[in-house]
């Protein structure tokens, strides 16, 4: 088999109609059980009138593809993934046709690929069923798409037109089920740890599927009753993230939301749906754009000329997007998409302005709000953000043989003169023993003294801020980025529960116990202790709110004004309002009197246009 001839693709058709031709693919029954893939044969299909058929969702993962099928009686190398999915299919997939990308798309054909791309959104939409493969049992994971199941039923329990009177017996067992030293944590955040759930292409599987199952090894479930039991662990049991969480999560959910906006038809610019998905992987760098062509966004790819083309230079397209969405703009949004630190000898070498997404690093959400459902043009929801009032602006673009500067208009309003360390998401896989939560309570209390050191807070909580307002009052509409602009009254208790808490916590400090992990071990205990009485953690309604300040530091400013700043922000950089802004933006000095873009920040006093004058701009060119 090793020495079998490999199998030759030829060039795919068009149909009369200039639609495109794809490949299905035919397992048969073999005439006695290997436990290998059964061979197959490869058959092209017009795909406005091709037979029924199923799509394969699954890892492709690093080559070298360690496996090998019979097609046709010639060989085709697979990933090593996918040779465990059909070895494990077995006399299950005879006489099945599927679609299966790695085979039937031709991958050493950068045109096919470009074509069959464009296309993924028909293709998925036109199968029958997609079978999302997450790999062999391991992990507990059979216990995992159970517990998801329970996740789903107490879901529907909550709801009066589907709930079931139960049982004492059967609400005893679901707590036992639902404690936080059940396996049933660990083992289904275990699962969302599989790689399928990193890659950027799981995306438009799933979204432009009209039925997905998901199958790990002999146990098989519906996507719906997956999204469900996240749901449900959301927002009915918030309580567990203190403790176990996976940056899956949020890829699960911007995958939910991409998914909703299809089916209720609303649309987006393709760059916000790029950000939503910025944390996916992907081997090919072009695929953190060209992944989501057939989304939402698809009417805007085309608008913007972004059309999947894997013969262009990865660094092109990334400068094509930027350049394409920043030309067609009246606003400066686009340089609220997240940033992150550049490496020494960075091959790409893209200017300040053009993110990179190939590169998800530790990012933090916008500001913005582009990875939610709210920040859809056709919703009524509106962020309390207006550094710049109305003004409108389009940027214009410099280019030479060396250099691509951005033109755009604003002054310099403040200097950054201290920065606390970022706020780091700290590590929760895994079982969540005793001592690994009280090393993350004390993990997040170091940096909550940080961030209050940074601005005085404890030390002078009563100070006027510039806004009027006392130091406090200002700080803790800082922590939710001004969202709380519009709604103080409701959020204002919140912010207090935290601090009284705070307020025990704070004699650890003071009597420098900080260091003793026995200590936070005690608080941990106590907190269970009072969960089990049905008194929840007080910081937890408030913490909720402050997703913001994630991998973002807290600054304060010469003329006394504080807020969030970008990661990669240092003391001596400067705020600047543009023109069109929603945001202040900071920036740093460089040769020749160019600046390089930082970031976008949230600035008490400053982000919603109390001190914008547009006669104060001037020309900024930005490297």
């Amino acid at each position: 088999m090793l020495d079998m001839e490999p199998y030759q693709y030829g060039d795919l058709p068009t149909d009369e109609k200039g639609g495109i031709y794809i490949r299905l693919v035919q397992f048969h029954p073999p005439e006695q059980k290997t436990g290998k893939p059964p061979p197959c044969s490869i058959t092209e299909h017009p795909l406005s009138d091709c037979p029924k058929y199923e799509a394969v969702s699954y890892f492709w993962g690093l080559p070298p593809h360690e496996g090998q099928i019979i097609c046709d009686g010639k060989a085709v190398k697979v990933p090593s993934n996918l040779y465990a999915f059909l070895s494990h299919m077995g006399l299950k997939s005879a006489n099945r046709k599927f679609w299966i990308d790695s085979i039937c798309i031709n991958q050493a054909n950068n045109d096919e690929k470009s074509s069959q791309v464009a296309e993924m959104r028909n293709i998925y939409a036109k199968a029958g069923l997609t079978l999302v493969w997450l790999g062999e049992e391991a992990d507990y994971s059979t216990a995992a798409l159970k517990f998801a199941a329970r996740c789903s039923e107490a879901l529907s329990d909550l709801d009066p037109k589907t709930a079931t009177k139960r049982s004492l017996r059967y609400q005893l067992r679901t707590y036992s089920e639902f404690s936080l030293f059940s396996n049933n944590w660990y083992a289904f955040f275990k699962l969302l740890d599989r790689d399928w759930f990193l890659r950027a292409w799981i995306v438009q599987e799933v979204a432009l599927s009209t039925n997905a199952k998901v199958l790990c090894g002999k146990t098989i479930i519906s996507w719906g009753v997956l999204y469900r039991a996240l749901h449900y662990i959301i927002h009915y049991q918030t309580w567990i993230f203190e403790f176990y969480g996976s940056p899956q999560i949020q890829e699960l959910m911007a995958l939910q939301s991409s998914q909703y906006e299809i089916s209720t038809g609303r649309k987006r610019l393709y760059w916000q749906v790029l950000v939503r998905h910025r944390k996916a992987m992907a081997t090919n760098a072009r695929d953190h754009v060209f992944a989501y062509y057939g989304l939402s966004s698809h009417e805007s790819f085309e608008e913007h000329e972004i059309t999947p083309d894997y013969g262009q230079p990865v660094r092109n397209l990334f400068m094509n997007v930027a350049i394409s969405t920043l030309q067609k703009a009246t606003n400066l949004d686009f340089l609220s998409v997240p940033r992150t630190r550049r490496e020494e000898g960075d091959a790409l070498n893209l200017p300040s302005w053009v993110p990179d997404w190939s590169h998800p690093g530790d990012l933090c959400s916008s500001f913005l709000l582009f990875e939610s459902l709210e920040a859809a043009a056709d919703t009524d929801f509106k962020l309390p953000y207006s550094a710049s009032k109305d003004s409108v602006y389009t940027p214009v673009i410099h280019s030479s043989d060396s250099f691509t500067h951005l033109e755009v208009s604003g002054y310099v309003v403040d200097t950054l003169t201290r920065i606390s360390t970022h706020w780091q998401l700290q590590d929760t896989s895994g079982f969540q023993s005793l001592r690994k939560q009280a090393l993350i309570l004390q993990r997040n209390q170091t940096y909550y003294h940080d961030w209050e050191t940074t601005i005085s807070l404890r030390s002078n909580p009563d100070a006027l801020y510039p806004t009027g307002e006392t130091l406090e009052e200002a700080s803790w509409q800082i922590f939710v980025a001004g969202l709380a602009a519009d709604n103080k009254d409701a959020i204002r208790p919140k912010y207090y529960k935290l601090r009284e808490r705070q307020r025990y916590l704070l004699y650890i400090h003071r009597f420098g116990l900080d260091d003793w992990i026995v200590i936070w071990m005690l608080v941990v205990i106590v907190g269970h202790v009072l969960r089990f009485l049905g008194i929840p953690n007080p910081e937890m309604e408030f913490r909720a709110l402050t997703g913001q300040m994630i991998n973002r530091r807290i600054a304060r400013t010469e003329k006394g004004f504080v807020g969030l700043v970008p990661r990669l922000a240092e003391e001596g950089d400067r705020v600047v309002l543009l023109k069109g802004g929603k945001l202040p933006v900071v920036v740093r000095m460089r040769e020749g009197g160019v600046w390089e873009f930082i970031g976008d920040a949230y600035v008490h006093g400053i982000s919603r246009g109390e001190i914008w004058d547009e006669e104060k701009c001037s020309k900024f060119l930005l490297c």
